[in-house]
């Protein structure tokens, strides 16, 4: 079995490969927000600013990642929050508002950001 690292590691490949099918990438995305680890929230925001390299609903994966593990370390980063393109912020908004609806007001996380 892989430890930690490695696993990680070999997501973050997956994720940035551009010959891995969307459906392969998505889910490396998924398996990367279980992880409350910085080169896996790192590579989220990396690839929740890159509109042109993912497809759109990689990128609400990939927000959604980068909330769960904010709300994993109960730190919203707004600086990194403020660079995500408006699909991966519109997935960090429905984990935001699951799991912490008060940081909605509080962070002023909007539904469809400009």
């Amino acid at each position: 079995m892989m430890n930690s690292k490695k696993r990680i590691r070999a997501l973050i490949e997956i994720l940035f490969d551009a010959t891995a099918r969307d459906d392969e990438r998505d889910d490396a995305a998924q398996y990367l927000s279980q992880f409350d680890d910085d080169k896996a929230l790192e590579a989220l925001i990396e690839a929740s600013t890159g509109e042109s390299v993912f497809d759109p609903s990689i990128l609400q994966t990939c927000g959604e990642g980068v909330a769960e593990i904010w709300i994993k370390r109960d730190a919203f980063d707004e600086e990194a929050y403020s660079k995500l393109t408006s699909q991966a912020r519109l997935g960090v908004y429905h984990i935001i508002l699951g799991h912490r609806p008060e940081w909605i007001n509080t962070h002023n996380i909007q539904r469809f950001p400009n």
